[in-house]
């Protein structure tokens, strides 16, 4: 109860507050075009001020990478579902601002991909966020400083100013390990060995220069400056500063991606160093093979065998010849001091121990044929053994032609084509975000009745073979399923049907709301919680209309059900029985698991209480009541859809969704259902404690719906990942509102309720309750743009949105609330 302290400040009732919404993730979009011949795989750089200058409070850090793999904006608009990039910042120069963010993708031969940058807020953004495997790491120890990547590690030997490379038998992380004074990186073991090449500087890959013949490191004397500038999962880096002479500023930045060999070299030279002659290469080795062109260099030596190689774009290169015991590649700087080339290590013995967990790696994993469970994790090991073994000259340059085409050469161009960062719901769904023609409150529950009818023509035409509309995919083709489906909406169904009757005065949805609750008799004590939304609003709604005690008889009997499962020392009302769970199906112990969904399910036991004055019915209700009013909803009025707890102690082990983008992501409609059944906790019991909470979760929604007041499926993932709103959401929180708003002793309070219904309302009845617009081809009376789940993708329309939509019109006509506008 502390948590709901904060009540009594939350809300101020000025109009800023009432609609004022909280930061949404916005969206910068871009172009990435492979011109070559060649596939691309590898990591590719966003210029981070492509960023900045559209979003200058980008903190560099709390973003998203996705694409739909579209060719251009209007085809990636029309995906419903993204794929996640890896990525990662980095700071090239060590002020702490981002200087560019690497994603890694691929690309076929001269194919166009639009990427897109999905920004937030931290919190928001990092509970949707993917968790990457690090490919990549940088540590510095006394002995130098080390890089890796999955193929291969390298080591700056500040000391003798060369490089060493540690040959990998394996893709995981190995520096934390080899950095350990006790570990002998000179002894070969089942994750690598360090392999030198020469100890006298430049040494392999490192920058050198020729000076009156000689050939010479930059310095005699440690670096002026080493450190680590940067580490990821994509990406790792070092910087090294350095002087030559008394005035020239040398300043080599190197990195590694993942899945490369290569180290990129970007050097910086400041000072007098136009008279210098810089130079990079290999040293000569014993009956070395050597491999040339216009841009590369490389040898093949050794048992097992390695391969070294230097490449350098033609613009930086005087010449490529042997001279003094190196394979020299003679440097020429640009105009601006800028120098870039590359070096590479290609080893006989690469992943050779490489031993994979199941699930670790990108590569499907055999399995072991009879896992025995308590070995399982063991069993599932496999060695991969690489299938190309590079023991010949020919393999090296076939290998080293493929790196130097699919990554070194030909990186693809990335381009900012957004003009302006948008939130998604500006542009989605296409018909919604235009300006529409306005439907009155009694044209909206028209069109719905019409409807109505129409699916109770078609759905309940045969007695004794009675079927409910249930949903409709998004061209409005209507999905009936039978009582004993035993899903949400049974009792909707019977409840609108009550509903059509009492606006219409027509006989017939009478007579079909009792033919459907007939056929909903007999399944009253399945232990599943839809039952009490089903029996609550079907057999309850018609012992209200009719008196007759056989409804009565069958909603007491559901309410019954709920006591036998009950837990007796949480208080939770889990989501099924013990006679009705399917451990297998469902892959948790559903015994230890609530959700708040429930909630809008209680209404059946304290309808209960209401007739029959026996306690038993309200304890049950409120307990669960209180228990989820302090364990879903955030100190914020934020709410969880599932909680996990221990039916022995009642510990909350953990928190979920199984509907929304997952984890502790907010699911729309967890939200919508604690407005629902909470509304209906104060309306029947009058504990103030149920309207404060309502007030907490009304707060936190309406900060958080998009301007439209039509949230997508999830609040946290707004078209990140699945571009699905969700006007059900919306349609049970106006609901809910308007009931609330019934009741509320606060005058302020009521009118706050009832006014944020209204603006939901009307969005919804323009926006998206069919037809909507001249052009619309999809029938009239649908409220699209539902979400049932985010992987039922064309389930647009849901019996639950209709039926709350439906009822808050309802209370508006009755209210004589109308709308005013021009026609």
């Amino acid at each position: 109860m502390k948590r709901l302290i904060i009540l009594l400040f939350i809300i101020s009732f000025s109009p800023d507050y009432l609609f004022s919404q909280g930061t949404q993730i916005q969206h910068i979009d871009f172009l990435v075009k492979n011109e070559a011949n060649s596939d691309y795989q590898g990591v590719l750089w966003i210029n981070a001020e492509d960023i900045y200058s559209l979003l200058p409070e980008f903190d560099g850090f709390s973003f998203i990478v996705t694409t739909t793999h579209s060719p251009d904006i209007a085809a990636d608009l029309k995906k419903k579902e993204t794929e996640e990039l890896g990525s990662q910042s980095y700071d090239v120069d060590g002020d702490g601002k981002i200087d560019r963010i690497g994603v890694y993708m691929s690309l076929k031969a001269y194919e166009k991909k639009v990427l897109t940058v999905h920004t937030g807020e931290s919190d928001r953004i990092l509970r949707i966020k993917g968790q990457y495997v690090k490919s990549c790491d940088a540590i510095q120890s006394g002995e130098g400083i080390f890089w890796e990547s999955d193929k291969v590690a390298y080591r700056c030997d500040p000391s003798l100013n060369v490089f060493s490379i540690f040959g990998k038998m394996t893709h995981r992380n190995i520096l934390d390990l080899i950095t350990e004074p006790y570990y002998d990186r000179t002894k070969r073991t089942s994750i690598g060995e360090e392999l030198f090449i020469t100890k006298k500087a430049p040494g392999f890959g490192k920058l050198g220069v020729l000076r009156e013949g000689e050939i010479l490191g930059l310095s005699g004397k440690m670096p002026d400056n080493i450190y680590i500038s940067g580490k990821g999962p994509l990406v790792s880096g070092i910087n090294i500063s350095s002087t030559y002479g008394t005035d020239v500023k040398v300043n080599c930045e190197f990195t590694i991606a993942r899945g490369s060999r290569w180290t990129l070299a970007d050097v910086t030279l400041s000072g007098n160093w136009s008279g210098l002659q810089f130079i990079t290469g290999i040293p000569n080795r014993s009956n070395e093979q050597v491999l040339t062109g216009d841009d590369h260099i490389a040898t093949f030596a050794g048992m097992p065998a390695l391969g070294l190689a230097v490449y350098v774009p033609v613009e930086y290169i005087q010449d490529i010849k042997g001279y003094n015991g190196y394979n020299l590649v003679y440097l020429k700087p640009d105009e601006t001091g800028h120098i870039k080339y590359a070096f590479s290590g290609h080893w006989e013995l690469e992943h050779d121990k490489n031993v994979v967990e199941q699930g670790e790696s990108d590569i499907k994993l055999p399995k072991a044929s009879k896992p025995w469970p308590k070995r399982y994790k063991r069993i599932g090991r496999v060695l991969l053994k690489p299938q190309f073994r590079l023991d010949s000259i020919d393999k090296f340059e076939i290998q080293l032609n493929e790196d130097l085409t699919s990554i070194i050469r030909n990186k693809p161009i990335v381009d900012r084509i957004s003009e302006k960062a948008v939130t998604y719901s500006e542009l989605y769904p296409p018909e919604a975000v235009r300006k529409n023609p306005k439907k009155t409150y009694e044209e909206a529950l028209n069109l719905m009745i019409a409807r109505l009818r129409m699916f109770a023509e078609e759905g309940l035409a045969i007695e004794g073979e009675e079927r409910y509309w249930f949903t409709s995919d998004s061209a409005g083709e209507p999905d009936f399923f039978e009582p004993k489906r035993l899903a949400w909406g049974d009792g909707y169904w019977v409840s609108m049907l009550w509903d059509a009757y009492k606006v219409t005065n027509d006989p017939v949805f009478k007579k079909w709301a009792l033919q459907y609750n007939r056929a909903m008799l007999g399944y009253e004590d399945k232990e599943t919680i839809n039952m009490g939304v089903n029996y609550w609003n079907g057999s309850a709604r018609s012992y209200d209309e009719t008196k007759d005690t056989i409804w009565k008889e069958s909603a007491i009997k559901c309410a019954d059900s709920w006591l036998r499962y009950a837990d007796p020392v949480t208080g939770f009302v889990p989501k099924h029985g013990p006679n009705f769970m399917d451990k297998e199906a469902i892959g948790y112990p559903q015994e230890n698991v609530s959700i708040i969904d429930i909630m809008i399910c209680l209404p059946v036991v304290l309808w209960a209480y209401k007739e029959t004055n026996d306690m038993k019915y309200l304890d049950l209700a409120l307990r669960h009541s209180d228990i989820s009013m302090n364990t879903f909803i955030e100190p914020d009025g934020a709410t969880h859809q599932v909680v996990y707890y221990s039916p022995e102690t009642g510990k909350i082990l953990g928190y979920g969704t199984s509907q929304g983008c997952g984890g502790s992501s907010i699911w729309a409609r967890a939200q919508a259902w604690a407005l629902d059944g909470f509304a209906d906790a104060y309306i029947f019991t009058q504990k103030q404690r149920y309207s404060d909470v309502f007030r907490l979760s009304t707060g936190w929604l309406m900060e958080n719906l998009p301007a439209d007041f039509v949230p997508w499926y999830d609040f946290d993932d707004q078209g990140v990942f699945y571009r699905f709103r969700d006007a059900g959401t919306s349609a049970i929180s106006a609901h809910a509102l308007l009931r609330m708003a019934n009741v509320e002793k606060d005058s302020n309070l009521a009118c706050w309720y009832s006014d944020c219904a209204v603006e939901i309302i009307d969005s919804l009845i323009d926006n998206y309750l069919t037809k909507v617009g001249q052009d619309d081809e999809r029938p009239p009376g649908m409220l699209s743009h539902g979400c049932y789940t985010k992987v039922m993708s064309d389930t647009e329309e849901q019996i639950w949105g209709s039926y709350n939509l439906m009822k808050a019109l309802i209370l508006l006509i009755e209210r004589d609330i109308q709308r005013e506008y021009e026609k």
